[in-house]
């Protein structure tokens, strides 16, 4: 097992985060880079306790397709392997041409449990897996995820709205209607007589750019997050760019968080922030004796982790991340440690190329 990350060599690229529906953890999607060594890092962020750091891979994941299970054990990821030859005879997982493979591992690994499958019909990315259990259990692992083999993906053409709902739990949308009271984001409206001069019914819509954004809301006691989203992110092949966040105060006007690459507001009533100066922040509501935090009216930071700068470790996963289904039962850090020590098996090919 690869040792902690710690700061060092390379600087961060680009951040992202999933959710847990029904637990506390969240997972950390984040890439690395120096010069043109370039790595994808995973770990388990449980607010309130250390940074769980996990698989340092080359592989570079399509954050948009990647899921976690509601109790964060599973990982559901989809990813292409950079420079591989697309045109291979013998299909490579991850490897081939299209859109990338899918798999299910344990968070925060990418040992594959599963084999790897195509997100499409033309994807010639498929392929066996070492660390593949059963079919039945592979099948418990699909199940889990609502993937269905003779499709994998579905989200590759998916809409927004779905594709939120599977990765970013608690999110609503927000209707022209609605958006026209946010200042910060307009809404324009049809003129009111067509080219014959006849008057035609009022038409709200997104000026410009934002006609092809997605607007939702993740409301709590004091207030509501807002976010921006360009559409064409729930299909892209590479990572979530463009998003932009708001905090609304109740009776207040939008404040932008430009630091902002994922915010989210947790069952806890809590605002977890993953900055891009590389924080990851927690932020508590404020009492009347706090000082709130800047440009957050009614937040206090709680906490904060930075991972602004780590240092590769690629290495295998341990034991109980390639473990069947049967035989998982504990991950924590006082059970890994009691196993025995055993001889590390090679990288996973899901891990390095």
């Amino acid at each position: 097992m690869p040792a902690p990350a710690k700061p060092g060599t390379h600087n961060l690229n680009s951040i992202w985060c999933i959710p847990a529906a029904a637990s506390p953890g969240l997972l950390v999607l984040a890439r690395y880079a120096k010069a043109r060594d370039i790595w994808t890092h995973l770990a388990l962020w449980t607010p309130g306790k250390p940074l769980q750091h996990g698989a340092w891979a080359r592989l570079r994941l399509i954050t948009s397709a990647c899921r976690v299970c509601p109790d964060a054990q599973f990982l559901c990821y989809a990813a292409t392997r950079p420079n591989a030859p697309r045109d291979a005879a013998k299909p490579r997982p991850f490897a081939g041409s299209g859109s990338g493979g899918l798999a299910v591992s344990r968070v925060p690994w990418l040992s594959a449990l599963t084999d790897v499958v195509g997100r499409t019909f033309m994807s010639n990315s498929g392929g066996p897996s070492k660390h593949a259990l059963t079919a039945a259990e592979q099948q418990n692992l699909w199940d889990m995820f609502h993937v269905c083999l003779d499709f994998p993906d579905p989200t590759y053409l998916g809409e927004p709205d779905a594709w939120l709902a599977a990765q970013q739990p608690g999110w609503t949308h927000l209707s022209p209607q609605e958006v026209q009271h946010l200042t910060r984001w307009p809404v324009q409206r049809a003129g009111k007589r067509d080219a014959y001069g006849r008057s035609t019914p009022v038409v709200l819509s997104l000026p410009n750019g934002l006609q092809k954004c997605w607007i939702g809301q993740l409301a709590c006691q004091s207030g509501r997050l807002l976010v921006r989203i360009p559409t064409r992110n729930t299909r892209f092949l590479e990572g979530i760019g463009h998003v932009r966040y708001c905090w609304q105060q109740q009776g207040q006007k939008p404040v932008p968080m430009p630091d902002a690459k994922w915010a989210w507001i947790d069952a806890q009533g809590q605002l977890l922030v993953a900055t891009k100066s590389g924080h990851l922040e927690t932020y508590r509501p404020a009492r009347r004796s706090d000082k709130c935090a800047p440009g957050l009216s009614g937040w206090r930071l709680h906490a904060s982790l930075d991972i602004s700068t780590l240092t590769p470790s690629p290495g295998p996963s341990p034991s109980w991340a390639r473990q069947s289904l049967a035989a998982r039962t504990d991950r924590s850090a006082s059970q890994r440690k009691r196993q025995k020590p055993t001889k590390p098996p090679p990288m996973d090919d899901e891990q390095a190329s």
